[in-house]
């Protein structure tokens, strides 16, 4: 396990860089503050966030508006012989968000009750720490292993109209 929640790696897939944006964009529900209607379809998708023309900003998808599941940032681009897809993960952005405000809180108490706050401090930094690494516990490797499936299945598996078989083929 890394001391540090951010986790980097590379897929590399013969698909052109289109295709995967639109494997993605196809399993992607967009991301919005509150939640939207439920349909059959985004039922079925995968992850949660936006995919623009280079890359993506996507989290699995859980059934609670704000999880602590990690980010991953991808940069997609082309190859000679396909696509390689750049993967940062990183924690959820509203978990950095509340750690950088229980640190400012912190520092501020500091300068207005004295110096006796440092136990205080000393107890933070690792709350601090488990609140961003949480999410990549629960996770256990899923995110990586969701994406690179989406990649993967549709790049095997032929697409075939609605309502042909497989021995029509």
């Amino acid at each position: 396990m890394n001391l540090l929640p951010w986790h980097r790696f590379e897929i590399e897939t013969p698909t052109d860089s289109n295709a995967v944006l639109g494997r993605l964009r196809d399993e992607t529900v967009v991301a919005a503050f509150l939640p939207t209607t439920v349909t059959t379809r985004t039922l079925r998708m995968s992850f949660r966030g936006s995919i623009s023309e280079t890359g993506f900003r996507i989290s699995v998808r859980s059934l609670f508006a704000f999880s602590p599941m990690p980010e991953m940032h991808g940069v997609v681009t082309s190859t000679e012989t396909g696509t390689t897809i750049r993967v940062e993960m990183v924690p959820a952005t509203w978990l950095l968000v509340i750690v950088a405000g229980m640190f400012a809180l912190l520092s501020v108490i500091i300068f207005d009750t004295g110096f006796q706050v440092f136990g205080m401090a000393a107890a933070m930094f690792p709350f601090g720490w488990f609140l961003t690494t949480a999410g990549f516990l629960l996770d256990g490797g899923d995110s990586r292993r969701r994406l690179e499936a989406v990649l993967a299945a549709r790049s095997e598996t032929p697409t075939r109209a609605s309502g042909e078989s497989a021995v029509d083929s």
